[in-house]
């Protein structure tokens, strides 16, 4: 049996992440960047609940996303977990964030504090849902100052 092999791409911006072997009869895996981009990574959108749900000031960890929802007052945003480095999932410190793989560290809005990550953390978009829910397109980076904000209630 004759075996192909296969260059994939594990980042964007052409990172590489080396030869997966394959019989020509078979595809190649999904290889997804790991930063979350609407090239590999379609699908992306997900429903974080109820914004009340969340305490004012919160800082909240969603595992199976890797993401960040953050409140304060009456806005909303959703901050990746992931490393910029090589995709580690990042531990939220006193002072913002610490990756445990390379010790990689990041300030409470995601900036490199200290590498080896060459960038800091995405910010992903926040929408409200029509049944009021958070609503989180990880395929849509914003800028760090973007937030969703939601009416106060009187």
């Amino acid at each position: 049996m004759t075996q192909t092999t296969f260059r994939v791409a594990a980042f964007c911006n052409s990172r590489s992440a080396g030869s997966l072997a394959h019989s020509p009869s078979s595809r190649p895996p999904p290889v997804r960047c790991g930063f979350l981009c609407r090239t590999c990574c379609p699908g992306q959108i997900f429903k974080a609940g109820k914004p009340e749900d969340l305490a004012d000031g919160s800082v909240t960890f969603l595992e199976d996303e890797r993401v960040f929802l953050v409140r304060q007052g009456n806005t909303y945003r959703c901050l990746s977990a992931i490393c910029t480095h090589l995709g580690c999932t990042v531990n939220r410190t006193e002072k913002g964030y610490h990756c445990p793989c390379h010790g990689s560290v990041f300030d409470d809005q995601g900036n490199v504090k200290s590498g080896p990550a060459p960038r800091g953390l995405a910010w992903f978009q926040v929408t409200l849902s029509k049944d009021n829910r958070l609503l989180v397109d990880k395929s849509r980076m914003v800028a760090a100052d973007k937030y969703l904000v939601l009416p106060t209630k009187v």
